[in-house]
Order: C-alpha cells, then structure tokens, then sequence
C-alpha cells in the first residue's frame, strides 16, 4: 500500500500535542485539580482527533495493485538485483536509477550524463567499458535511451522480458558506432 498515514499521523501528532498544552491550560483555569482534569480533556480530545483519522485511513492509501506500472517496476527491480552481477565490475553503468546498481556492487552514474561526450571518453579510458541499463524508464515517452540507441552500438549482457506490456529491459555494452 501506499499511503498518507504517516503524514496523517505526524499531522494529528503535531496537533495533540497542541491540544494537550491547551487542555492542561485550561483545566488550570477551571478546576482544582488541574492535573486530573487536563488530563480528561486531552482523552477527549484525541478521541475527537483520532476517529476521522482512523475512519479515513481506507480513503488515505492506494493498493499498488491499482497502480498500472507497479508489477512492471517490480519485475525490472527484480531484475536488476538478480542480473547485475553478470555486469564486469570494472565497468560504470549509465541508468536512471545509479542507486539500484549501488546497492548491487556495480559503479553507476545518471543516464543525462551520457551527453556529455569528454565525461564518457574519460570513463571508458578509466573503467573500461561503459554499460547502458535499457530499464523501465526507456520504456517512457522522452527517455534518454534513444540517444544511446541512435549514437551507439548495443551489445547484450543479459535482457529479460516484460510479457505484460512487452518490454525487454536489459544491459547492454555501448561502443561507438
């Protein structure tokens, strides 16, 4: 699920507490034991506060399920933390997502760095090889991997196919053409 509980609670936080301050306030004013009777009034308070929260919470998340990309972005991300280590260590990968290949060992650097043709000559004498991740986000409208598909030769590492919406994401080697 996702949700807006945490912001819905973190909110509602902020606002019992602003209500416990003027609960004990008030109840200095009109009782004499002030602590017991600050106390009443903040219970009441935060039943008051926590009944729409609680009624809400159903209107405040979405079931992934709902979403039409999720098992796609689920598929690729599967596929890169099982796939990536077929990528040589030695090389950097330009993706959209240079975290995923972090977390998975492999040296990455954002996609729209790939225009930047000294940075690229430089990599590719420093690495080694350079790898595209042709990954969920080739797949939009506007990608940068067209670019990649147009200036460079594309050799496979490991591809991997999306039978719902017919994508092939993969790791490809980029050489120039």
């Amino acid at each position: 699920m996702l949700s807006l509980i945490a912001q819905a609670c973190l909110f509602g936080g902020f606002a019992v507490s602003m209500l416990v301050t003027w609960a004990g306030q008030f109840a200095k004013r009109i009782a004499k034991n002030s602590k017991l009777a600050g106390y009443a009034i903040a219970a009441v308070a935060i039943v008051i506060l926590a009944s729409p929260i609680c009624l809400l919470m159903p209107k405040l998340s979405v079931s992934t399920a709902g979403i039409l990309q999720a098992p796609d972005a689920r598929f690729y991300e599967g596929f890169v933390y099982n796939e990536s280590s077929a990528i040589p260590q030695n090389c950097i990968v330009y993706t959209y997502d240079p975290p995923l290949f972090n977390l998975n060992n492999r040296t990455a650097i954002q996609i729209g760095d790939m225009y930047n043709t000294s940075q690229l000559a430089k990599f590719e004498k420093q690495y080694g090889c350079i790898v595209l991740d042709y990954g969920y986000w080739c797949h939009t409208p506007n990608s940068l991997c067209g670019y990649a598909n147009r200036t460079f030769n594309l050799t496979p590492i490991r591809t991997a196919n999306f039978s719902r919406f017919g994508y092939t994401y993969g790791f490809y080697y980029l050489t120039e053409k």
